[in-house]
């Protein structure tokens, strides 16, 4: 009984979809099991059912991959993992694969691992007529791509630099389940750790290094454990962090100049309420150069401030997960064959009550009536729609950031943003003027599509291949050893290095090093004058 019950339930879930990116067509490989697997009362429309939900699905639902591992591979497969092979090879590796994310939350990173190899080995020496080879090929274009590279199997030659890289190793709950964590906007929280930990750049002497990461997937901690406010984010993340570099000998050695962050979070580092703590010296690598300006005195004055520096910080671009720009890639359309002018597709005021403020959204769904102009809330086929679109309106939301910019690119479509605060990724090597247009927020109305509306189709021709020429700086996948997201920032840090302060400095001086190096404690506590005396 129990088992009807699960496998009702399993099928359920399929029908519906679970996916947050359900809209994705991601893996068109067929999933035959003719005549369903009785032995595991599995009957011929669960595999159907899968099928169809497969199709659409990115392995990014830690819900859906639990169903997955639990109730059907664990469940069902491993007490008949011979007849299941034999019967319904394909169904039976994709379970595999889509359990992977589970197993390497709950159980380790290890196990995930060793579930990932077992089906990457059993596709490989299966029969040639067995449909395994289309499998890893597909494997290839979807979120299993990632997989090696998060598992330490695939190193990468830091693009040929020469710089030294120190990866703290901070305590394990910050940086903990990887594989969750890197997917979505704030992936890149997890693909640099990755990256400087693989990397040729990676030393494991400190007193060699020239930079030191600290890795912490924050954003993905404060949004998928649901904190509530600061106070339960500085108890579970920064806290544990703080006190763990604090007892660090090198994170004093050079003022934290030497030292890297990364904020991923659309409202910047602002998602650590005392990043002044190491914000004047040390490196920020982050999506947004605004901070909102919440609980400061300066809030009468302006919403947003710089939390950014030009001459130590770098401005990187969001993630896109590979499944899904590898979607973006096979929509974009040559600029002769699109038909649309201008398209956006997201919130306003009109369908969220958090975007009533965002009055550039508002006046861009004013358009919607004008010829050539697709504009409104969201739809399943966007992507489609920004590959069958000349232009696509970046404006700003709840903050000047938004990825819609880089999988506008993606896509192949030129970037027009509408966000005057909007401070975009990797200027420090890329001519944006070549491949985007920034427009003022004030101006946007019928001056704008009359506007976009006067370029020849010579004009979007050539803007488009710009875009399209441009697109690998944003790709966190790029194969490209000439361009990638990677390299621009290790372009930046090679510039930061010939400007480090002079290495001679120290905390103290003419005393002896053992004391110099105990990093001792100061005794006194400034400004703490009685209450009454300030009022």
């Amino acid at each position: 009984m129990w088992g009807s019950l699960l496998l009702l339930c399993v099928l359920s879930e399929l029908h519906r979809g679970g996916s947050s990116s359900a809209y994705v067509e991601s893996n068109p490989v067929s999933l035959p099991c003719e005549g369903g697997l009785s032995v595991a009362g599995l009957p011929e429309e669960f595999f159907s059912k899968f099928e169809d939900f497969q199709r659409k699905y990115l392995r990014d639902s830690l819900t859906r991959s639990r169903e997955f591992l639990y109730m059907i591979y664990e469940r069902k497969f491993l007490p008949n993992f011979e007849e299941a092979q034999q019967r319904c090879l394909l169904p039976v590796l994709e379970i595999m694969m889509s359990s992977v994310l589970a197993s390497s939350v709950d159980y380790s990173l290890e196990d995930a691992k060793g579930l990932y190899s077992l089906a990457v080995q059993i596709a490989q020496e299966a029969p040639e007529d067995s449909g395994a080879s289309d499998l890893l090929t597909a494997w290839e274009r979807d979120t299993v791509h990632i997989y090696p590279f998060l598992f330490g199997m695939r190193p990468n030659a830091c693009h040929g630099s020469s710089l030294k890289v120190f990866v703290y190793d901070v305590p394990e709950n910050l940086t903990s389940q990887p594989l969750h964590c890197v997917t979505g906007q704030w992936g890149t929280e997890v693909l640099f750790h990755h990256f400087f930990l693989n990397s040729a750049c990676r030393t494991t002497d400190p007193s060699e290094a020239d930079f030191f990461y600290v890795p912490i997937y924050a954003t993905c901690l404060f949004t998928k454990q649901e904190l509530d406010n600061d106070q339960d984010a500085a108890s579970k993340i920064w806290d544990p962090l703080i006190n763990f570099l604090s007892s660090q000998p090198w994170f004093t050695r050079r003022r934290q100049t030497d030292h890297i962050f990364l904020f991923a979070d659309g409202q910047s580092a602002r998602v650590w309420d005392s990043y002044d703590l190491v914000r004047s010296e040390a490196i920020f690598m982050m999506v947004e150069s605004k901070c909102p300006t919440w609980g400061e005195a300066m809030r009468r004055y302006t919403d947003v401030k710089s939390c950014s520096s030009s001459w130590k910080d770098i401005l990187i671009s969001g993630h896109i997960d590979h499944g899904r720009a590898e979607v973006m890639r096979r929509h974009n359309k040559p600029s002769e064959s699109r038909e649309l002018l201008v398209t956006f597709h997201g919130r306003h005021a009109g369908n969220s009550e958090f975007y009533g403020n965002c009055a550039v959204r508002d006046n861009v769904m004013e358009l919607a009536e004008l010829d050539g102009v697709d504009v409104g809330g969201f739809v399943d086929d966007y992507l489609e729609r920004k590959g069958n679109s000349h232009f696509c309106l970046i404006p700003g939301g709840t903050s000047p950031w938004t990825n819609q910019l880089y999988e506008s690119i993606l896509c192949g479509c030129i970037p027009v943003i509408l966000s005057d605060e909007y401070e975009v990724a990797f200027q420090h090597i890329l001519d944006w003027s070549r491949f985007s247009i920034k427009w003022p927020e004030a101006a946007v109305g019928e001056e704008l599509y009359e506007f976009l509306a006067s370029f020849t189709a010579p004009q979007l021709s050539a803007m488009k291949s710009e875009v399209d020429a441009h697109s690998c700086w944003f790709d966190y996948f790029s194969e490209s050893r000439d361009c990638s997201p990677y390299l621009a920032v290790l372009n930046a840090l090679e510039e930061r290095k010939r400007r480090f302060p002079d290495p001679g400095w120290s905390r103290f001086w003419n005393v002896p090093a053992s004391l110099a190096n105990s990093l001792p404690k100061r005794t006194t506590r400034f400004h703490s004058y009685n209450e009454s005396y300030l009022l």
